[in-house]
């Protein structure tokens, strides 16, 4: 059986089957809640913020079945009467009442008998709130202390204390709105301790609120104001016949009791202020009253989803009196006044009645179904973690396919070796000539060396001798490691090979350090571009390729030469000097030559320059691929733990 709300009639009469009903589903929920704060801690779900708020969310609700203080809220509009009730219920001064707005903040009003008794207590937060929730789990946890169901530790290093006697001046003083925009207060929330006379006792706690309507309501306090309503087991709702519920107090009304509506018992107090009727015309009174009562029930209905309630009609200022100033009463009106206030300690005992023997039912009804729309709530909260993480697992998947294809960016570049073989062009000359004056010099010096000497030379010698300095010519080549040709050379090389790849190597940069959050100081891309001149580029054409016998036959046939068994020094010097004539003959075929191997080198450089850069890349795509595998691989199992902590959540 499913109990809807409609204010204390209906509690009063739940029928057995209904509270045997309630019974079932409230052991249910507490079985649910009782298996998930065993299952989950702050510890496996700690990976998110928002799971263990939710956690803290669930544990509350199920403290709050422990709990045995009973939270009986009074709000109405601004100088409805609110104070002057809770003062009437308190049997003591403890809401200032005035001409002027006065409650400015939430205040709770509790039976004590121990150190708190006759004391105003101030709670403090100890330092400014980055966001409305850090302020709501402080006033959360403070309500739980004052109610018995956490421990003081709670708001260590969240607030501080500050005591005061319940004096009449200290309620003024502390509570009281300051109209004085220079002042400030950073209270959360007051808390008063009385003996408990009357309507207060050991487990009904009063708070009396600002007014819906007041100076406050847009302001900081709204949000404490929102999270008390949430809070409430029960609601007095004040209004008087001189102060109307406009518009902007019902919109409030229903903002703050969102979600709320016909889960939380309703008590409509209309309070009667009778100044303006000094003719006799009592039916003309009572139709006044019933149509302010009947609006008033409307209103109520719409902000707080109650289709049927108690209301009660006093003269809150005629009950107070009676009770703090007897003395100050006339005469001729006293027992007006006594009767007022007989009437109103009837209600209050038929209330205390009413509270007493179904106060377990109204508690249970509302844990019950604040629990459920807890879970509800956790429910689509986790819906919401698990679509947000699993967008997130989609979006690093999709950085990982991107910098895994950030070095094949280098594949689109396109190289030309013109630049370079144009220096080589131009270069060619100065390299032939240089290269012939290195020869000659070469075949003097082999020459020079036989001159004077008498000696004779065989023919295979010669050919010996002449594949000797064929290959030294070759390595004379004036295009080796150190030259200048050969500095001029690969700096046109670099040239060609490494200006091409600078933007792309900078949009690359870009992408990485937007993908790793690195500095692009952090960044390091290069290639050994010198390493691969020096290792690929040819410092020499292929030798002069030619077999010696042929090549003597040759110089016969040139220089009319017989090939002989000995030769003198004459006949040395002689063919020495025809194969240099030969060989510097060959320069321009074997420059041509080695141009076109340097074409060929210049491919493999740059190849081998971009595998290079690749390879730097892939540091830092292994890296970003090895992190994010880990971070996947840990959303993944989060997501695990939300879907089970889901499933035990939902209602089978």
């Amino acid at each position: 059986m499913n109990i809807k709300n409609s204010g204390f009639d209906s509690m009063v009469n739940v029928s057995e089957g209904g509270n045997q009903s309630l019974n079932m589903k409230k052991s249910k929920v507490m079985s649910r809640l009782d298996d998930i704060l065993s299952k989950y801690t702050s510890d496996n779900l700690g990976f998110n913020e928002t799971l263990v708020d939710v956690l803290r969310h669930l544990g509350r609700k199920r403290k709050e079945f422990d709990a045995t203080r009973f939270f009986v809220l009074v709000v109405g509009p601004v100088k409805s009467g609110k104070s002057t009730l809770v003062n009437i219920f308190a049997r003591k001064y403890v809401s200032p009442t005035a001409y002027k707005e006065c409650t400015a903040l939430p205040t709770i009003i509790g039976k004590s008998g121990g150190e708190h008794l006759n004391k105003i207590v101030q709670y403090v937060p100890t330092m400014p709130y980055n966001d409305d929730e850090a302020k709501k789990i402080t006033f959360d946890y403070i309500l739980d202390v004052i109610r018995g169901v956490e421990d003081q530790d709670v708001l260590n290093g969240r607030i501080y204390k500050k005591e005061s006697e319940l004096t009449t001046d200290n309620v003024k003083e502390i509570v009281t709105l300051y109209h004085d925009q220079t002042l400030t207060k950073d209270d959360l929330v007051v808390s008063m301790g009385i003996k408990g006379e009357g309507f207060i006792d050991d487990e009904i706690m009063l708070i009396d609120m600002p007014g819906l309507d007041g100076g406050l309501k847009h302001k900081d306090n709204t949000l404490v104001y929102s999270n008390m309503a949430q809070r409430a087991d029960v609601v007095f709702f004040v209004q008087s016949t001189t102060s109307a519920l406009n518009k902007d107090s019902i919109d409030f009304l229903n903002e703050l009791f969102k979600g709320k509506e016909g889960k939380v018992p309703v008590w409509l107090i209309h309070n009667l202020h009778e100044s303006q009727y000094f003719l006799y015309d009592d039916a003309k009174k009572q139709a006044d009253i019933d149509e302010q009562v009947m609006l008033g029930r409307k209103r109520v209905e719409e902000g707080f989803g109650i289709n049927r309630f108690k209301h009660i009609v006093l003269n809150l200022g005629k009950v107070y009196t009676c009770i703090n100033e007897p003395d100050r009463i006339k005469a001729e009106y006293k027992e007006e006044i006594e009767s007022e206030f007989h009437k109103y300690i009837n209600i209050e005992q038929e209330l205390i009645s009413t509270l007493k023997s179904e106060r377990q039912v109204i508690k249970d009804e509302n844990n019950v179904g604040k629990a459920i729309d807890t879970i509800n709530e956790s429910i689509e909260v986790l819906d919401e973690l698990i679509k947000k993480v699993s967008q997130e697992i989609d979006a690093i998947e999709a950085d990982v396919e991107t910098v895994r294809g950030v070095s094949s960016q280098l594949d689109s570049v396109k190289v030309y070796n013109t630049g370079f073989l144009s220096k080589f062009d131009e270069l060619r000359p100065a390299i032939a000539s240089a290269w012939e004056v290195r020869i000659k010099e070469k075949i003097d010096s082999e020459i020079s060396k036989l001159r004077g000497a008498n000696m004779k030379i065989s023919g295979q010698d010669l050919i010996e001798k002449i594949c000797r300095v064929r290959n030294e010519c070759m390595e004379i080549i004036p295009i080796g490691d150190g030259s200048n040709f050969r500095k001029e050379l690969s700096d046109s090389l670099i040239n060609s090979i490494v200006m091409p790849y600078e933007e792309k190597l900078d949009s690359i940069k870009k992408t990485l350090q937007d993908l790793l959050r690195l500095n692009e100081s952090n960044i390091q891309m290069s290639a050994e571009i010198n390493a691969a001149i020096s290792r690929e580029l040819k410092c020499k054409p292929h030798s002069f390729e030619f077999e010696p016998e042929y090549d003597l036959k040759d110089l016969k046939r040139r220089n009319r030469i017989g090939l002989k068994k000995y030769y003198d020094k004459l006949q040395h010097d002689e063919y020495m000097k025809s194969f240099a004539e030969y060989i510097i003959g060959e320069i321009p075929a074997k420059l041509a030559e080695y141009k076109d191997i340097i074409a060929e080198d210049f491919r493999i450089i740059s190849n081998h320059y971009v595998s290079e850069l690749k390879s730097s890349i892939d540091v830092y795509v292994k890296s970003f691929e090895d992190q994010y595998e880990t971070i996947i691989s840990q959303k993944k199992k989060q997501i695990d733990i939300m879907n089970e902590f889901k499933n035990d959540l939902s209602w089978s």
